[in-house]
């Protein structure tokens, strides 16, 4: 047999200065002459009470944080699909919000459905934002507005004290008259339409039109159009008698020049009025040709590639 060896098996006795250093280091051993740690004293009340009340405190500061992030979601004119207003600087804006500007242009962005600026002196009120429709309403000053392309025709709408700018996939202005109230839009991509007690005017890129509170949209008319023809069309648009308005839409007829003014002469076209239509035909006919049913719709979709 082997002789015994108290370090590598624990038999035999131990040598001197290994239980020296035993007896040193026993109070800190763990292991086997020593089945169990020396428990720790327990904490002193005080001290329990001071983390009690700390945890306590903690768990306050969390759901007030959690309740804020909450509030903060109810407000903003954030919809189930994503759509949020959101200010240049990031602040949300809420549903039912007014926004003004004094001296500063503001740009706000729409996530999914494109963005607006608002000029100096202007004031917007959101009154809808979801995934049927956003509407908004344009007290006064301008308005640019930028629709993306692959959002729905019509969802996006600013209504005005004259009438609605419908959007049908554009790129625009819209201004309102602090004074007057009166609505002015220009489009320089793709097309609107203002609307007003279900009448509605069509102008598409590179064609303006002004909306009058209480009487509703006059007539379109490109902006390089003649000095002549625009003069016919804004005394057209002011007269009320229906044997003025017949004489003046002679003038519009004659006063038509360009292949694009038949942008005009259609509209005068959709008059219920048979002698305004009577008036302005020939002309339709002699600066866009003959189309292949002489009908709004068959004019409209004959005359389509002039206005563009």
């Amino acid at each position: 047999m082997s002789e015994p060896d108290y370090l590598f098996d624990g038999s035999g006795p131990a040598p001197d200065d290994v239980r020296r250093l035993e007896e040193l280091l026993g109070r800190f051993a763990h292991g086997r002459k020593q089945t169990a740690p020396p428990a720790m004293p327990p904490p002193a009340r005080g001290l329990r009470v001071r983390w009690i009340l700390a945890a306590a405190a903690a768990a306050v500061v969390l759901a007030a944080v959690v309740l804020r992030l909450l509030s903060g979601r109810s407000h903003s004119a954030r919809t189930a699909s994503g759509i949020a207003i959101v200010r240049a600087d990031g602040a949300p804006v809420g549903i039912d919000e007014w926004i003004e500007t004094r001296d500063e242009t503001q740009h706000l962005s729409l996530s999914t459905v494109g963005w607006l600026t608002l000029a100096p002196g202007g004031r917007l009120h959101v009154r809808r934002l979801d995934d049927e429709q956003g509407r908004f309403y344009l007290e006064r000053g301008s308005l640019e507005a930028f629709v993306f392309p692959q959002v729905k025709a019509r969802f996006f709408q600013v209504d005005t004290p004259a009438a609605t700018c419908v959007d049908l996939g554009c790129k625009y202005t819209l201004q309102v008259d602090p004074a007057s109230k009166v609505a002015h839009v220009v489009v320089t991509m793709g097309q609107v339409a203002f609307v007003e007690d279900g009448r509605e005017v069509f102008i598409p890129r590179g064609a303006e039109c002004r909306a009058v509170p209480r009487v509703g949209a006059g007539t379109p008319r490109f902006t390089d159009c003649s000095e002549e023809l625009r003069a016919r069309l804004d005394a057209f648009d002011a007269a009320h008698e229906p044997e003025r308005r017949r004489a003046l839409a002679a003038e519009v007829a004659a006063a038509a020049a360009e292949p694009r003014d038949t942008l005009p002469l259609w509209h005068l076209y959709s008059s219920t009025d048979p002698q305004v239509r009577a008036a302005v035909e020939p002309a339709l006919v002699r600066l866009g040709g003959e189309p292949a049913e002489r009908t709004v719709e068959g004019f409209r979709d004959h005359l389509d590639r002039l206005w563009w």
